[in-house]
């Protein structure tokens, strides 16, 4: 990740190239969406995946405007790869960008992130 993207998220104290090396690790606050989901029963015509997430980030917004943090962070989990391209593609496609993947719980997670008020 760029200096500059590193310092944006980090509130202009992003970790030194010497932390970096070192394994030291900052805490970036941000608000999680453990997951985004429509009944089976509704038609994803009448309720888009867009408005779902539209929506959250709304919420999220308000939060921020009261209590600050501004990034959201999304979760894929590795699997059937039909399945994950497709998130990805979603989450993408609604301004989110690609973070990290890690390793949680012996799960493969691929996180992106999403800057509020952009």
């Amino acid at each position: 990740m760029s200096r500059s993207k590193l310092k944006e998220l980090f509130y202009n104290y992003p970790p030194t190239k010497e932390e970096i090396k070192q394994g030291v690790s900052k805490f970036l606050p941000a608000y999680l969406i453990g997951q985004l989901g429509r009944h089976e029963e509704i038609n994803p015509d009448d309720l888009p995946g867009d408005h779902i997430l539209d929506t959250a980030k709304a919420k999220i917004k308000e939060c921020f405007e009261n209590l600050g943090c501004k990034l959201i962070i999304v979760e894929v989990l590795d699997g059937d790869s039909k399945a994950k391209q497709k998130l990805v593609g979603f989450y993408t496609g609604n301004g989110f960008r690609r973070l990290d993947t890690v390793a949680e719980k012996g799960k493969i997670l691929t996180r992106f992130y999403y800057v509020i008020g952009k």
